[in-house]
């Protein structure tokens, strides 16, 4: 009988070990908290973002990140498991002689297709697009990379579970 208890005894620690372990395995585990709400603030600011005015001449022909002038908040803060995805639309190129070259350059593109030397047309890039990671024109991305090439006006939509827009004009210094 004191074989029997002394076993008891030694069983009940090694079993109340094993199911704190357990316990705390299960309230570790990282709860998924849904997105509720997202806004768009002017970076380092509580502003929210109506319209965002960006100069050509500091941001035209080269690639920026909308990172740089807008700040996405998520809310609440300690939503996880979210990506943010960038969507430009309405794309509205301002400058005519530009839209004319970029609606050449579309009706045109095909004689490039063939590799044949003497049909080389010259790239032209719509007025914004979002870049991919490998540098192509892509319909959305997760960087907020973004390439101008004109004068345009279109709208962002930034997408996490949930969504929220502003409009971006693209101006020159003169306006």
């Amino acid at each position: 009988m004191k074989k029997v208890m002394v076993g008891i005894l030694i069983l009940i620690p090694i079993i109340i070990l094993l199911i704190v372990a357990a316990v705390s395995n299960i309230v570790t585990v990282k709860a998924w908290i849904a997105v509720e709400d997202i806004q768009i603030n002017y970076k380092d600011t509580d502003t929210e973002v109506e319209r965002l005015t960006m100069v050509f001449e500091d941001v035209g022909n080269k690639v920026v990140n909308f990172k740089d002038y807008v700040d996405v908040v998520i809310m609440p803060e300690k939503a996880n498991m979210y990506t943010i995805e960038w969507t430009l639309l309405d794309v509205e190129c301002t400058d005519r002689d530009y839209q004319s070259a970029y609606e050449d350059y579309l009706a045109n593109k095909h004689l490039n297709e063939d590799n044949n030397p003497d049909n080389d047309i010259s790239i032209v890039y719509p007025a914004a697009a979002l870049v991919a990671g490998d540098g192509t024109i892509a319909e959305s991305n997760g960087s907020g990379d973004l390439l101008i090439s004109s004068y345009c006006t279109f709208t962002v939509r930034v997408h996490a579970e949930v969504s929220a827009t502003f409009r971006v004009s693209v101006e020159g210094y003169d306006v």
